[in-house]
């Protein structure tokens, strides 16, 4: 999984989408051991996790009549729109 990941992942970099998509992580390391007098060095696995997401929408409509805006000369609506769509 791993290895798919790492082919894909120039693709998923540029490209954005509302398909389910999986993230492949590398699990939990095993804990390590102490090596004993003769130098031995004990096995352990290393877990592979994978998690599935997918991209949603949102959004909310408020109303600001073209007054408001017009007398806005503290740019509180503007400024703060344009930050929140940016």
């Amino acid at each position: 999984m791993i290895l798919a990941e790492v082919a894909n992942r120039t693709l998923r970099a540029g490209y954005k989408d509302f398909r389910n998509k999986t993230s492949v992580l590398a699990g939990e390391y095993p804990n390590l051991l102490p090596v004993n007098e003769h130098g031995e060095i004990k096995s352990g696995t290393l877990a592979e996790l994978a998690e599935s997401y997918r991209l949603k929408t949102f959004a909310r409509r408020i109303g600001i009549t073209r007054q408001a805006l017009v007398n806005d000369d503290l740019g509180a609506f503007g400024d703060d729109l344009a930050r929140k769509a940016g």
